[in-house]
């Protein structure tokens, strides 16, 4: 998978290897798309994905605040100081055109908090986060996104061991079942998330 922007990674084809056959035949949910990357691979394999952003760039946003150090060239700085830079869902919807076509991709635009209440429970055999990093936003997302997940599913978090993730994760979910390098995955049949 190439990168859009170097240094800044995307989902690699090792996590990849994790992550889709999780998603082979699924009903998906995606927390946090930014530009479609991980969106248009899953759907690609899944039986539906459903991805929810609210398609504002915080990379955009954390680069011109001093956010974490992230290393761009000018051509990328250029690029995410646009005029419509920081709105993302343009470029999103470019790049999965095909799987919106094909009917395998719902979009929804809104944030994670305020659109997980709205989904039926137990509908999604995997649910994919890579949304807000904070150690809060991901354990309130993942607490919001539990009595969506059917009894058989997966969770997925890509960025375990950055900016919090690992930490927010693990308080809600323990440790992984597996990882592949910044993706951690928790699966079924081990009573911690449905009674």
């Amino acid at each position: 998978m190439s990168q859009p922007y170097p240094g800044i990674q995307t989902v690699s084809d090792a996590e990849l290897a994790l992550l889709l056959p999780l998603a082979q035949g699924r009903q998906v949910l995606e927390l946090g798309s930014w530009l479609g990357w991980s969106t248009a691979e899953l759907a690609a394999v899944a039986r539906q994905v459903w991805s929810v952003d609210w398609h504002h760039d915080q990379l955009a946003t954390t680069v011109r605040k001093g956010g974490p150090p992230v290393h761009f060239s000018e051509t990328d700085l250029d690029t995410l100081h646009q005029p419509a830079a920081g709105w993302t869902l343009p470029r999103f919807m470019r790049r999965t055109a095909r799987a919106r076509l094909a009917g395998r991709l719902v979009v929804v635009v809104g944030r994670v908090e305020q659109v997980l209440g709205y989904l039926a429970p137990a509908s999604f055999e995997l649910i994919f986060h890579d949304a807000d990093h904070s150690r809060e936003g991901v354990a309130r997302d993942l607490r919001l996104a539990l009595p969506l997940l059917s009894w058989d599913g997966w969770i997925a978090v890509h960025d375990y061991g950055r900016w919090g993730v690992k930490e927010g994760a693990e308080s809600v979910l323990g440790l992984p079942d597996r990882r592949a390098q910044t993706l951690a995955a928790w699966g079924p049949n081990r009573g911690r998330w449905h009674t």
